[in-house]
């Protein structure tokens, strides 16, 4: 979420493309399916979105340093700033 005038934009996605394994427990636990991800982007292009939705934010993640490393992984020239509460 990021603000957006009086309220919060919300970004939401499923990624990992029409090949993304679905777990028995994925199912259980998130009630997702195979077709949930059908057209999804690729990890690395959902990060991008991310990266573009986040631009100028500050984050906070309750595990800034995980995010991070994450977000550098995929997108290492639009990386956010991030602050972990942990």
């Amino acid at each position: 979420m990021r603000p957006e005038g009086e309220g919060w934009a919300l970004f939401d996605r499923f990624c990992g493309g029409d090949d993304a394994p679905v777990s028995a427990r994925m199912a259980r636990e998130f009630g997702v399916s195979r077709e949930d991800f059908a057209g999804s982007p690729s990890a690395e292009q959902a990060a991008e979105e991310l990266a573009a939705f986040l631009s100028g934010c500050d984050v906070v993640a309750p595990d800034g340093a995980g995010f991070e490393r994450w977000m550098e992984a995929l997108t290492p020239e639009a990386a956010p700033r991030t602050t972990g509460l942990v």
